[in-house]
């Protein structure tokens, strides 16, 4: 490396180093305020707890998570060890992993282009208002992202280099991401398809048995890491429970091939990335058939592999994230091409990048300043409003019970309500969510028949994107103010 270089590459390390304390300031700036306030949440702090534990606490993974891997509830469990029995410890986990994708994207930038392709991939990430969002969540996504990156990195190694060592990093890190979320197996395919075209096309001497030999080698270490959790699930459900489940999110419950419309997960991009990125991504995305290299084929094969795996699965907006790497790769090769005749006036092209920066951070500034923490308060509402041997039904997200130090039940919508009720005790209370019961009858016919006494409510101020996908994303592309959703938990004492 010449000198130059190596001074280059020392600027862009302090630039990402900056970055990467941006990023982790605006992921962490409402850290003190904010709580679980997705369904999963609750499930994941529990199960990590569990961990931390050592089943002391909490509930065992495979108990309400038996479609999840164990990973994510794992790594949690060490900041349980720091942050007590406190749901900040999956929390965190999501703004320290979801931080470090910012450095990762740099890696794989310089990897695929060149190191300010990188530099400004980790700039624009930093700003990325839909990484932001599942950054501040005690959700897998941004876990599972980070390692996703590593993936890909190893991914494209491995086909410009190919020797087992690359495809032994290529089945661990494969591994470790798909046993954070099932969907990391979609890099396998991502892998296998991207191994198969580019090898061709790059006319590799290596003869096609060595090939075969090392990616069955990295087939067989995904398949160590990963059978054990789920011959255990399997154990427990059933071999069909286990398959039923995964069709019922996907083709099982349609007539059509497709589960999601594309257009649907076009409109989750639109909403929470800033148009000038998806304005960069388009051109970038454009140069690339003007100039075709093989990294620009290999995004082309990232995206188009992810995005029609998505549309055979429900429409989640979080599983829509490991196309946003793709899309700010393109824009960082976009802003590249278009400003490449601006190479002798660096100061105009690193104007311009500044703006667009500080445009996305004030686009962003809603979920940057987001907290959630209304379960925490109902929580504690119930531990000072009833007695200690009273007992709570709840109609809730599952994530409430992490906050109630109360032996809680769950509330079936039945009309038969006494049935579920007796033998528990003669002080029984009942928490409804409307966020997610809007529709009860069972709520309906004890509020006609006066039977609940209201001991409190709570605004249920949710992110936007925690409830999307009850809407049509149109609804909410169409709505002046995403923010202005928001329903109550009621807490109620039935009454005899």
């Amino acid at each position: 490396m010449s000198m130059k270089s190596e001074k280059e590459e020392t600027i862009n390390l302090v630039l990402i180093a900056i970055l990467t304390v941006i990023g982790f300031w605006v992921r962490f700036i409402t850290f003190n305020k904010n709580e679980l306030t997705h369904w999963d949440e609750g499930i994941y702090s529990f199960a990590g707890l569990w961990w931390a534990t050592k089943g002391g606490a909490g509930i065992p993974p495979f108990v309400h998570i038996k479609y999840s891997p164990p990973l994510y509830p794992l790594l949690s469990s060490f900041l349980f060890i720091i942050f007590g029995n406190s749901a900040k410890a999956p929390i965190f986990t999501s703004i320290l992993l979801g931080t470090l994708s910012i450095p990762t994207i740099y890696f794989l930038g310089k990897k695929l282009f060149n190191g300010k392709i990188g530099l400004l991939a980790s700039a624009f990430l930093c700003v990325c208002e839909y990484h932001i969002i599942y950054s501040k969540m005690a959700l897998t996504e941004a876990t599972f992202l980070f390692f996703f990156l590593i993936s890909i990195y190893f991914i494209y190694k491995a086909i410009w280099e190919i020797n087992l060592y690359n495809f032994i990093l290529v089945g661990i890190s494969i591994a470790i991401t798909s046993s954070i979320k099932y969907a990391g197996i979609f890099t396998l395919l991502i892998f296998s398809l991207s191994l198969l075209i580019l090898t061709t096309l790059r006319k590799n001497n290596k003869k096609h048995a060595i090939i075969l030999k090392y990616f069955l080698i990295t087939l067989v270490i995904v398949a160590i890491f990963n059978l054990p959790w789920v011959m255990l699930i399997i154990n427990k459900v059933g071999i069909r429970n286990f398959f039923n489940h995964f069709l019922s999110f996907s083709i099982k419950k349609t007539t059509n091939i497709l589960r999601t419309n594309p257009k649907h997960i076009l409109c989750f991009l639109s909403l929470w990335i800033s148009a000038p990125i998806l304005v960069l991504s388009v051109l970038g995305f454009l140069w690339s058939f003007y100039k075709p290299r093989f990294e620009n084929i290999f995004l082309i094969l990232w995206f188009t592999t992810y995005f029609f795996a998505l549309t055979l699965y429900s429409p989640y907006p979080r599983l829509t994230l490991p196309l946003i790497p793709v899309i700010i790769l393109f824009a960082s090769s976009g802003f590249q091409s278009i400003t490449s005749p601006l190479r002798n006036y660096k100061f105009i092209s690193s104007a311009i990048i500044t703006l667009l920066l500080i445009f996305s951070l004030y686009n962003s500034k809603d979920t940057i300043l987001f907290y959630a923490n209304s379960y925490k308060i109902a929580g504690d509402i119930i531990n000072k409003k009833t007695p200690i041997d009273a007992s709570i039904f709840l109609r809730t997200q599952a994530n409430l019970p992490f906050y109630i130090s109360r032996k809680v039940y769950s509330l079936e919508e039945s009309n038969d309500l006494y049935s579920q009720v007796k033998n528990v005790g003669t002080s029984i209370f009942l928490v409804w969510d409307l966020t997610i019961d809007k529709n009860s009858v069972l709520y309906k016919s004890l509020i006609k028949e006066e039977k609940l006494k209201l001991i409190a409510s709570v605004k249920n101020k949710l992110h936007p994107i925690v409830i999307l996908n009850r809407y049509n994303c149109l609804f909410f592309k169409n709505n002046k103010n995403l923010f202005d959703f928001e329903d109550y938990i009621y807490i109620y004492e039935l009454q005899n």
